[in-house]
This record gives structure tokens, C-alpha cells and sequence, in this order.
């Protein structure tokens, strides 16, 4: 699969530059998730902890399990399941964690299982893992996280970013086309330290900097004048000040 992407992607390279327009186009190469190592030392056996007659429907999918028991079998059922082990969080829908946005749905089961990166659930002990990888772990996670690779005129050049969210690629999509983004939920201000400055961006800058300059310049000018203006005004006065005159000033002819 790698080696196929990897051809996929040359073959694209290759014809753009072939047609002389490689440099002029903007590309991205992302993914919709990471993906964790696995091996056979790091499973976790889900059914010896359930007495299946108590049990409705239940769904493993390896990095998660669904389990929905029967009615009056939830509290049992949920103890059960916490021998498991520590290295598998086991919640109640309500206590699904909110950064998850994975509890109001009615689909969603009353016990919901998932292991630790890179452990795995299985049905049995013995059962063997016919997977190198897997994904849909936490994605906090930095395995869980896709790789995001941009070439083109409107990307900054070999600037490496600090993590952001897939929903804001729509948004620096859209910014790079010309486009009004429809609602969602990203950003673009996430992700506009990818972009390269534009030339409007430089000459609004410039102008600012320009602007400012000749501002401070006029400011001053006008300063000076109106306080050369005042100087020239003032009248004439002793040496002395009207604090500091003498004593006997009024017996001297």
C-alpha cells in the first residue's frame, strides 16, 4: 500500500513537471489518521470478563468495543469489565470523556471500551492479531495524528508547524482557491502560519511601515515650527527672575 502511494505520487510529480507547471501548483498530501504499532504481547481478552447471557449486543473492533447489556445488567456488567485490567479504560456512556463529543447519541452503547496505544482487544486469550497497525486510539495521541506534507507558492518553504486539527485544512483550502468556506468547524487562523506572505500582505505591510514613517516625520515638523513660533513670541525678560530679584532693587538708580 505504501509503495503504491509512493508510485501514485511520483507519477503525479513527474507530469506536472513534465508539463512545466510544477512549481506553479499548490499540493497537499495528508491522511484521515496515524497509526499504531501492534504486536501479540499487548492484548487484552474482552469475553472472559462477560457472561454473554446478559448481553444484548456486543462489538469489537480491536482499538474500541461496544457493549450493550441487557436490561438491568449495566452496573453488573460494568464491574465486571473493570477486572480487565488498567491498561483498558472502561466507561459508562455518561462517563465517556467530553473531549470524545461521543455521549448524547442514541447509537452510542452504555459501555464502551479502549485499550491503551498500541494494546489491542480480542475476544479470547488466544485469540492472534492478523494486524501490523491500527488506528482509533485517542487522538491526543501523537500516533493517532496524520502526517501533512504542502509544496507550492502559496506555502512557506521548509517551515515545519506545530500540530493542528484536520478540520482546519478545509478552511486554508478554501483561503488558497479564492473561496468563501461554508460553515465548519475549523480554523484558518490555526493554520495560516502555513502559507507564504502574499505581495498584497508585503505591500500592506510596507505601506503601514511607509505611512508611519512620513506621519512621525509631519508630527515633528509641525511640532518644531509651532515651537519656534512660540520662542520667537516671547518677551523679553531679565536676567533674573521675578523670584530671584534683589532685595534693595527698587534703591538702585
Amino acid at each position: 500500500m505504501i509503495g503504491q502511494c509512493d508510485n501514485i505520487t511520483g507519477y503525479l510529480i513527474r507530469q506536472l513537471e513534465l508539463s512545466g507547471i510544477f512549481d506553479d501548483v499548490n499540493i497537499i498530501i495528508t491522511s484521515d489518521h496515524g497509526m499504531a504499532t501492534l504486536n501479540q504481547t499487548r492484548t487484552a481478552a474482552i469475553k472472559p470478563h462477560l457472561n454473554m447471557t446478559e448481553i444484548d449486543q456486543y462489538i469489537n473492533y480491536g482499538t474500541g468495543a461496544a457493549i450493550w447489556p441487557k436490561a438491568g445488567y449495566i452496573d453488573s456488567t460494568y464491574q465486571s469489565l473493570l477486572g480487565i485490567g488498567s491498561h483498558v479504560s472502561v466507561w459508562k456512556k455518561d462517563n465517556i470523556p467530553l473531549e470524545f463529543h461521543y455521549r448524547s447519541n442514541v447509537r452510542i452503547p452504555p459501555i464502551l471500551l479502549m485499550p491503551q496505544d498500541k494494546w489491542f482487544l480480542v475476544n479470547n486469550s488466544k485469540d492472534p492479531i492478523n494486524l501490523r497497525g491500527s488506528h482509533g486510539y485517542n487522538n491526543s495521541l501523537m500516533d493517532m495524528h496524520p502526517f501533512f506534507i504542502a509544496r507550492g507558492p502559496a506555502f512557506r518553504s521548509g517551515f515545519v508547524s506545530e500540530p493542528f486539527r484536520s478540520v482546519d485544512i478545509y478552511g486554508l483550502i478554501c483561503e488558497i482557491m479564492g473561496l468563501d468556506p461554508a460553515p465548519n468547524n475549523g480554523s484558518l487562523s490555526e493554520v495560516q502560519q502555513l502559507l507564504a506572505p502574499s505581495d498584497y500582505f508585503l505591500a500592506t505591510v510596507i505601506g503601514v511601515i511607509v505611512g508611519s514613517v512620513l506621519a512621525s516625520f509631519v508630527l515633528v515638523s509641525i511640532l518644531i515650527y509651532f515651537n519656534k513660533g512660540i520662542i520667537r513670541k516671547r518677551p523679553k525678560t531679565d536676567s533674573f527672575s521675578s523670584g530671584s530679584r534683589p532685595l534693595l532693587e527698587s534703591n538702585i538708580s
